[in-house]
């Protein structure tokens, strides 16, 4: 049996999102989709190293998971990014849980005790202290997607778009 969580934040991984959408959508239940994407997380990578980039997706699916509906299920589907599916969710509630998980994260101040050789005035080494950001794009099956991968590539093309024309850490909508 294949393993269906992420090993590093402990939540879903692609493959239990792609087994959940398609058995909802076989099942003909509606949902709302959220995706999450950590803005500028490659610039802390670069700059940090990865073990606190992983420190940071630990803490940032923890507050994730804190905000989560009852029956909502949230996945890691790669890299920074993660989706939340909101069952029987219309789109305007939807577009609210995605702008409160998106507040949240820049409201939280992620402390890591500094592991490279950067150290403060006093010689003593120093913590890092990141406040992250988020983008977001919100979908709904059926009416933005057919099946999970044109459901998954909607919310994907939407952030996209919607980051290159107002900026990051903002809720971008599928259109149509």
């Amino acid at each position: 049996m294949t393993n269906c969580f992420d090993r590093l934040t402990g939540v879903g991984n692609r493959i239990a999102l792609q087994q959940c959408m398609t058995g909802w959508i076989e099942e003909a239940k509606a949902f709302a989709i959220v995706f999450i994407d950590i803005d500028s997380f490659a610039y802390f990578n670069d700059r940090y190293g990865h073990d606190q980039g992983d420190i940071l997706l630990g803490q940032l699916a923890v507050l994730i998971l804190q905000q989560l509906p009852a029956e909502a299920q949230l996945f890691r589907t790669g890299g920074d990014e993660f989706l939340v599916l909101l069952p029987n969710t219309p789109l305007a509630d939807a577009m609210t849980f995605g702008d409160r998980i998106r507040m949240a994260i820049a409201q939280h101040c992620c402390h890591f005790p500094m592991q490279r050789l950067e150290f403060a005035p006093d010689g003593r080494s120093k913590e890092i202290e990141f406040l992250p950001t988020a983008s977001c794009s919100v979908g709904l099956y059926p009416e933005h997607g057919q099946d999970w991968m044109s459901l998954m590539q909607a919310v994907d093309e939407a952030m996209y778009k919607h980051r290159t024309q107002f900026g990051r850490n903002q809720v971008a909508v599928v259109e149509g």
